[in-house]
């Protein structure tokens, strides 16, 4: 995994648990190399219009610049702090697998807005 995927990714981690964010379903595959699908889903390919195609492909492009300017937003938010790529990917890789480091970083970070306690009581 590239140092700048793995920024991207510790990064995603720590938002993720700061946000209390439900966890994405993934894809699995099978021990043969066969993506399983969820359950409930058609083992068949839907028949799909050729405008709904143009419409994924237009949209899978956007996609591919979004995380292209994601990537440099990442890293220069990164050196903006003072530390190098490698720092701070380093940093995230403890702190995915140790928990009081994860934890000293998460109580390091501001909670969102309208998730303050002083927040709801007003409401």
């Amino acid at each position: 995994m590239s140092q700048l995927a793995r920024v991207v990714a510790g990064t995603a981690l720590i938002v993720a648990c700061h946000l209390s964010a439900v966890p994405a379903t993934a894809q699995t595959t099978a021990p043969n190399g066969n993506a399983l699908t969820s359950p409930g889903l058609s083992q068949h390919a839907p028949n799909i219009t050729d405008q709904k195609l143009d419409k994924a492909a237009a949209a899978l492009e956007r996609i591919a610049s979004l995380q292209q300017d994601f990537r440099k937003q990442v890293s220069k938010a990164v050196t903006d702090q003072g530390l190098s790529v490698d720092e701070y990917a380093e940093i995230m890789d403890v702190a995915q697998n140790d928990p009081q480091v994860r934890q000293k970083i998460m109580s390091r970070i501001a909670p969102p807005k309208g998730n303050q306690p002083d927040d709801q009581e007003q409401k």
